[in-house]
């Protein structure tokens, strides 16, 4: 991409992120640089890229001799196994309430293989506010192929709408900031990207368990055909009740059910004695009696309220 073009790209994005010269940039896979140049153009206080392939090393290095005060850092690694708050603390990034401007931002452009997985370890991280979350609502802008993209900003009853879209939107604002054809790109993917914009909630859609919602829409969306009534099934043949008790018609299938549902589904499913299928004691993994949890007489019971 040329250099215009990147300009203008992040120019955007500091219309929602606020401007870079404030903040710590972090940028996931940089490549030979092109965003780069134009994030160090419009300043920063801090850059430090992310690339796993050492073949852009001799590229970054370059831009970063090129700038005369020391404030880019190139690290050689795979970011899914960065640990983002350990990066933090190197570069003294300040860390803001979780009400306040933060002075952290993520920007990339995100290879189609790793794009899921990482948006899934940053929306756990963003969960229990830990990893780059730890300094505040920090905001993403990522570059994806634009299908992906579309996929994440999908409403409920369309048919992009689905799980990485419920995980996202249930604890982002998400909305796409532009549209990059692919004929910017050298040599040309057979794909458009879009840059798209995340913004942490002040607070989750609803009440949601974290590790409830992956099981149940993995449940529901791995099988789209299929309705949640029979998907649920494969969790318990009485399941069926944790709908009743959210509200959720069992004829409704995955892509129809709203976000604030999954929430309420999520939480009744934990609290019931579904989740504990493997009671090798009588405690969970998170220290929770097992016994307090909601039997199968209990759950129909509420869904009869």
């Amino acid at each position: 991409m040329d250099l215009n073009l990147t300009d203008a790209i992040i120019a955007k994005t500091q219309r929602n992120t606020g401007l870079f010269s404030k903040k710590t940039v972090l940028e996931v896979g940089p490549g030979p640089g092109s965003l780069t140049r134009s994030i160090i153009h419009h300043g920063c206080q801090k850059l430090v890229v992310v690339e796993k392939d050492r073949r852009f090393l001799p590229a970054l290095t370059q831009i970063k001799e090129s700038v005369e005060e020391r404030r880019i850092d190139i690290v050689l690694t795979d970011i899914l196994k960065v640990d983002e708050r350990s990066l933090f603390d190197s570069l003294d990034a300040p860390v803001r309430g979780w009400d306040e401007e933060a002075d952290c931002v993520i920007v990339g452009n995100l290879p189609f293989s790793v794009s899921t997985p990482l948006l899934m370890k940053w929306i756990r991280q963003l969960h229990w506010r830990k990893g780059v979350f730890a300094y505040g609502r920090v905001p993403l802008s990522l570059m994806f192929q634009r299908e992906l993209a579309d996929r994440l900003i999908s409403s409920p009853g369309t048919r992009e709408y689905g799980r990485l879209a419920v995980m996202v939107q249930i604890f982002c604002h998400v909305k796409i900031i532009t549209h990059i054809g692919r004929r910017n790109f050298v040599p040309a993917p057979d794909v458009d990207a879009s840059m798209v914009y995340f913004e942490p909630r002040l607070k989750p859609v609803g009440e949601v368990d974290l590790q409830a919602l992956d099981e149940l829409t993995r449940l529901a969306f791995n099988q789209k055909r299929k309705v949640i009534g029979n998907s649920i099934k494969y969790i318990h043949e009485n399941a069926g009740v944790l709908l009743k008790i959210a509200g959720i018609n069992p004829q409704l299938r995955g892509e129809q059910i709203p976000l604030e549902k999954w929430c309420l589904l999520s939480t009744v499913y934990r609290r019931s004695i579904f989740y504990r299928q493997d009671k090798i004691n009588a405690y969970d993994k998170d220290g929770n009696d097992a016994s307090k949890l909601l039997t199968l007489e209990d759950l129909e019971n509420m869904g009869e309220m």
